[in-house]
């Protein structure tokens, strides 16, 4: 599959052809014949063919996936890609993506299968290639903690890094699915290292757990949910410290424990309340950081 540009269309572009995809020779192709072009218009040509390789304002794709555009605040595309999935079924990108400098140089073009990263090539500010990597989609079975708590066997499949000499290392999205195959959860790696949104599930396809780690360090937002959908806890983690509210609940939404933090140290004070709302305890307690409030875990499958 490649990617198109494709401009409106006038009687005096006939002839007129820009592509621009991602070929198995990994060159950026561009095919223009302006030949039939009257000598009036050949200046707004030019102009309107360096609008559209910079800016590219118009953007196909040569199957019925979903394209998906993020633009500068210049208006000029930074990134493009397709997303397969119709219906219920959840998105993930398929197909050729590119990546481009606010000057409409291109930084980075690759392709994803399903979801999973398979290639990706770098450009310097030059237009030369300087990496050029492929990875294996591997799934294998794993042992994990489920949304109940209990141990069991998962299927995980990872996009895996092809570097001669080097170890394998995971890269891009890595899926887990429980063992009657509804997706349990999924994770992002760059080089090995945890990176971007952690979710999770139950089986039935409603919240479990959302989160987030950058160089496998939990940062952001982090929570988890009762299968009716009623917040269970809320944290917020700075630099892999709990920096913020905590919150706890019951699982019917009843409110169970509250405490502050500022860079992982309890700050001001701790309340907890019995199920029928009561408050049960008040005060700053030691076992808050070390038995309530440890750092989230999806024992092998989010963490």
């Amino acid at each position: 599959m490649e990617f198109r540009f494709a401009p409106r269309r006038t009687k005096f572009e006939k002839n007129l052809k820009l592509r621009v995809g991602f070929s198995d020779n990994s060159r950026m192709e561009r095919q223009t014949n302006s030949a039939s072009l009257p000598a009036s218009f050949s200046a707004a040509y030019r102009v309107a063919r360096a609008m559209l390789l910079l800016s590219t304002l118009a953007f196909t794709a040569c199957d019925d996936g979903n394209v998906h555009v993020i633009r500068f605040p210049s208006g000029k595309v930074r990134e493009m890609w397709t997303e397969k999935g119709k219906g219920n079924q959840a998105t993930v990108r398929s197909g050729p993506f590119q990546a481009f400098s606010e000057t409409g140089r291109i930084r980075v073009q690759g392709e994803y299968s399903n979801g999973f990263l398979v290639r990706e090539k770098r450009y310097d500010s030059s237009g030369k290639v300087v990496s050029d990597r492929r990875f294996a989609v591997k799934s294998e079975r794993v042992r994990a903690r489920g949304a109940s708590g209990d141990s069991l066997t998962a299927e995980e499949t990872c996009a895996w890094s092809q570097e001669p000499g080097a170890a394998p290392l995971k890269h891009g999205l890595c899926a887990m699915k429980y063992p009657e195959g509804a997706a349990l959860a999924t994770r992002y790696y760059r080089s090995g290292r945890l990176q971007g949104p952690v979710k999770a599930w139950y089986p039935d396809g409603t919240p479990w757990l959302q989160g987030a780690y950058a160089a496998d360090i939990p940062v952001g937002l982090w929570r988890t949910w009762t299968q009716g959908g009623n917040l269970l806890w809320s944290a917020t983690y700075s630099k892999g410290e709990k920096d913020g509210e905590w919150r706890e609940w019951y699982p019917d939404g009843t409110r169970k424990a509250e405490a502050a933090f500022r860079g992982g140290v309890p700050e001001g004070g701790y309340q907890e309340w019995y199920s029928n709302g009561r408050p049960r305890l008040t005060g700053l307690v030691a076992r808050v950081a070390q038995e309530l409030l440890g750092q989230p875990r999806l024992a092998n499958a989010g963490a």
